[in-house]
C-alpha cells in the first residue's frame, strides 16, 4: 500500500516482483519477512492488476487466418482448476481481444517459441472437457496461449481431431493456405471429405500461378527429368469457368485426399511425392488403418473436376528421379567386374613379370652402388630415385676427381 501511494495508484493496480524480472508477489496480505525480503533488495513495480494466490499468468497471442505470425495480446490470469470454457469466458471479458472478434468462437492452443529462431509453434488444443492444468500440463507464470478466432466448431473435446488441410489446384499448380478442420476421432473417410468440401469454397490459391507447360514440367519432374520425360497436356478450363468452379463448394465425392508431410507443402513441386491413390474406403475410420491420422496431421486434397494440365505417369516420374540422381552424382560410377579364369591367369602372369623386372633392376642398382663404394668410399651418393620407379642403372661408375 505504501508503494502504491508513492506511485499514485490504488493497491490493486500495482504488481510487485522481487528483483528485475523475478517472481511476482501474489499474496499481498503476506508480511515482508514472510516474502523473504531483505535490506537493499530490488523491487520491480508494474502497473496492472496483480495476481491472486493460486493464480498464474498466461501470455496470450492472436493468430488470425492468413497471418504470418501470432500477434501479442497481453497477459491473462488463470487458475489451474479452471475449466477451459471458463478460461475462454475470462478471455472474452478481459478486453484483450479486438472488438470485432469478441463475439466469435475461439480456439485456444498451447504455443512455444523455437530457442534460436523464435518461430512460434502451435501445439496441443485446450479441450473444452479439460481443466487448464490438464490441458497445459504446467501452470507456471509465463506460459503462452494462442487464440484462434472464427472457428467452425462449437466445442472441441478430447474426442476430436484437429487436422491441417491444404487445397491443391492442379490446373495452375498452386496451393492454398492451410485450413484447420476439427472432426471426431471416430470420423470416417466419407465424413472427412464432407468437412473438407464444406471449407473448400473458403480457400483460395496463395502461391504463384504457373502458366507455362514447360515450367510445369520442370516443377514436377526437375531440370533433368523434364528433358527426358514426355508431359501430357490436357484441355484447360477458361479463366472465368475456373474461377466460378473454385468459388463453389465441391461435392464430397469429387475430392481426392492424401496424407502429406510438412516439407511436401512448402513447394508445389514436392507434390510429386504425394500418394493420391488408392483412396481409403468411405467407411474406414481416419484414426485407424490404413491412415491412422494423429492429432494435428497434414492432409492435402484436390477436386477432380479441375483438370490437370500436366499429367505425369509413374514411369516418367521414376525416369526423372533416376536422371536427377545421375546428374547430382560427383562422377561416373565404376562398375563391378568379374574376370574370367583366362583373364585372371593373364593378370597373374603380368604381375609376376613386373615383380621380376623390378627385382632385377634393384639387384643391378645394389651391385653398382657396391662397386662405387669399393672404388672410392668418399664418393657422393647418387640422386634419389624418381617417383614411379627406380632410376636407370648407370653404364659406368663415375670416378672421383
Amino acid at each position: 500500500a505504501r508503494l502504491a501511494e508513492l506511485v499514485g495508484v490504488a493497491p490493486d493496480g500495482l504488481r510487485m516482483r522481487k528483483g528485475a524480472g523475478g517472481a511476482e508477489l501474489k499474496d499481498l496480505e503476506q508480511t515482508v519477512v514472510g516474502a523473504r525480503m531483505a535490506d537493499g533488495m530490488l523491487v520491480e513495480l508494474e502497473l496492472g492488476e496483480p495476481l491472486r494466490p493460486g493464480e498464474f499468468c498466461a501470455w496470450c497471442y492472436l493468430l488470425e487466418r492468413g497471418a504470418e505470425a501470432p500477434a501479442p495480446l497481453g497477459r491473462l490470469a488463470l487458475r489451474p482448476d479452471m475449466a477451459a470454457p471458463e478460461a475462454k469466458a475470462r478471455l472474452a471479458e478481459s478486453g484483450l481481444l479486438p472488438e470485432a472478434l469478441r463475439g466469435q468462437r475461439v480456439r485456444l492452443r498451447v504455443m512455444t517459441l523455437a530457442p534460436l529462431s523464435g518461430e512460434a509453434k502451435l501445439e496441443a488444443v485446450v479441450c473444452d472437457d479439460q481443466t487448464v492444468r490438464e490441458a497445459l500440463g504446467q501452470t507456471r507464470d509465463g506460459v503462452r496461449l494462442c487464440v484462434q478466432p472464427g472457428v467452425a466448431e462449437e466445442a472441441f473435446t478430447s474426442a476430436d481431431l484437429l487436422l491441417s488441410a491444404t487445397r491443391y489446384y492442379p490446373q495452375t499448380l498452386q496451393l492454398s493456405d492451410p485450413l484447420e478442420v476439427a472432426v471426431p476421432k471416430t470420423a470416417t473417410f466419407a465424413q472427412l471429405r464432407e468437412a473438407l468440401a464444406a471449407g473448400a469454397a473458403t480457400m483460395a490459391p496463395t502461391t504463384e500461378e504457373v502458366s507455362s507447360t514447360e515450367q510445369r514440367r520442370v516443377m514436377l519432374l526437375g531440370e533433368q527429368g523434364s528433358q527426358t520425360a514426355e508431359a501430357h497436356a490436357l484441355d484447360e478450363m477458361a479463366p472465368d469457368e475456373l474461377a466460378g468452379a473454385r468459388a463453389v463448394a465441391p461435392e464430397p465425392a469429387a475430392l481426392v485426399v492424401a496424407k502429406a508431410m510438412s516439407w511436401q507443402l512448402r513447394d508445389v513441386a514436392n507434390l510429386t511425392h504425394i500418394k493420391w491413390e488408392p483412396q481409403p474406403e468411405d467407411d474406414s475410420v481416419i484414426t485407424e488403418k490404413p491412415w491412422r491420422l494423429p492429432q494435428a496431421a497434414n492432409v492435402v486434397f484436390k477436386v477432380v473436376t479441375e483438370r490437370e494440365l500436366l499429367r505425369v505417369t509413374e514411369e516418367e516420374r521414376t525416369a526423372a528421379a533416376t536422371a536427377a540422381a545421375a546428374a547430382a552424382s560427383s562422377g561416373p560410377e565404376t562398375g563391378f567386374r568379374i574376370f574370367t579364369p583366362e583373364e585372371r591367369r593373364l593378370r597373374k602372369a603380368e604381375r609376376e613379370a613386373d615383380a621380376a623386372e623390378r627385382k632385377k633392376q634393384l639387384e643391378e642398382r645394389m651391385g653398382a652402388d657396391a662397386a662405387r663404394l669399393c672404388a672410392d668410399p668418399n664418393a657422393p651418393a647418387p640422386a634419389p630415385a624418381p617417383a614411379g620407379g627406380l632410376p636407370p642403372v648407370p653404364d659406368s661408375v663415375p670416378r672421383h676427381e
